[in-house]
């Protein structure tokens, strides 16, 4: 939790009590600049299917306000409860190429992001149920109470601990142990990518030559 989290840095960094609200700011700002904006996000910041409605004759559905990235497996459909199969995929395309599209109405089929908001193509012609699944920004730490955690809290703390005590290593002109936390930083990440991998593969069968291998 986030106490002990704090408790643990200040330990590691020679007991100095002075860091405490320091070090709380530090692992927010390492969770929103370092951890979040990485190439691998982690399967415990991806968000329960949300719904979005969006305006008829209105291409832009705005994304959800703790919107990371989308998911790769999937991120936005529109749901017609009518059909038989309800859920139908967006294809995601550029602006640019949604654009050369011309200019039509109906459901849409394809979609592109930019900046604040899905846009969509065909546009709109009535109001539609969209799902939509994402990476969101985990709990802000500054946010939490001494007992409580987030996902990177309960997931990965080794790694969030490791790059907030690199910066306030470097914060108090300690470089061997600011060296010291960064080859942990490394460490951390490292396991925390090979067991996100490890999650995905778990009980999935794969197609070779039409038979599972």
């Amino acid at each position: 939790d986030r106490g002990t989290a704090a408790s643990l840095l200040a330990s590691r960094l020679g007991n100095r009590t002075d860091l405490d609200a320091t070090s709380i700011n530090v692992m927010q700002l390492v969770q929103e600049t370092k951890l979040e904006v990485t190439a691998e996000l982690p399967w415990f910041l991806l968000s329960e299917i949300s719904d979005a409605t969006c305006t008829a004759l209105e291409y832009r559905l705005p994304i959800p306000g703790d919107f990371l990235r989308e998911y790769e497996d999937g991120a936005l459909w529109r749901y017609d409860a009518t059909a038989t199969n309800p859920w139908i995929e967006l294809e995601k395309d550029s602006l640019d190429a949604i654009l050369a599209r011309g200019d039509a109405n109906g459901p849409p089929l394809w979609y592109s992001l930019d900046g604040d908001y899905f846009r969509l193509y065909p546009k709109p012609d009535i109001a539609y149920t969209f799902k939509v699944l994402y990476y969101q920004e985990a709990t802000a730490i500054t946010a939490l109470s001494s007992g409580q955690e987030n996902g990177w809290l309960k997931w990965a703390p080794d790694w969030l601990m490791a790059e907030a005590g690199a910066w306030l290593a470097q914060h108090i002109r300690n470089p061997a142990m600011k060296m010291e936390f960064e080859k942990e930083a490394q460490e951390a990440r490292r396991r925390l990518l090979i067991f996100s991998e490890a999650r995905k593969a778990a009980n999935r069968r794969y197609i070779m030559g039409g038979k599972p291998v």
